[in-house]
């Protein structure tokens, strides 16, 4: 068995290992803890539910946080994942079921600016449909981007019976 750490600490210019001139950035990856048990609470915004799946989503990252050499924060980075289950069939009467991890929220803060952004995806297909982005400063909502996704089959192909290929 391959060890799994939740926290991964990186000190560039460290001869020691503990000192610290350059500051640090620590990663967080789900292991097979629960959010309880782990160093960082596992993110969960956005309909996010790694927190039921802990054990299907072994080795993703969660979280970046960056620090300078006094200790303050710099930047964070947090994701939060959906996972969902749907069966595919693999013969006349066998079914597996497949497990989708998707983003559905990111949210990152640089120098005291914090954006956040949440991605819906096709029940049915599990393509991307929207992701809306906004930026917050000083408490205010300063940018909001909403992106939609279209794709071939849903305007020439609505039942899907083609293939693009043929």
């Amino acid at each position: 068995n391959l060890p799994l750490f939740n926290r991964v600490t990186v000190i560039p210019g460290s001869e020691d290992g503990v000192s610290r001139p350059l500051g640090r950035t620590e990663q967080y990856f789900f292991n097979g803890l629960t959010s309880g048990e782990s160093a960082q609470a596992f993110p969960n915004g956005n309909s996010g539910n790694a927190h039921l799946y802990y054990q299907a989503l072994k080795g993703v990252p969660y979280m970046t946080k960056t620090y300078d050499a006094s200790g303050g924060l710099l930047s964070s980075n947090s994701t939060s994942y959906k996972l969902t289950e749907k069966g595919i069939n693999v013969g006349p009467k066998s079914v597996i079921k497949a497990h989708f991890a998707r983003p559905v929220q990111i949210s990152t803060e640089n120098d005291g600016i914090k954006s956040t952004t949440s991605i819906t995806y096709n029940t049915d297909t599990y393509q991307k449909s929207s992701e809306t982005s906004s930026i917050v400063s000083g408490g205010t909502s300063a940018n909001e981007t909403q992106v939609f996704f279209k794709y071939w089959w849903e305007i020439y192909n609505t039942n899907r019976s083609k293939n693009i290929l043929t």
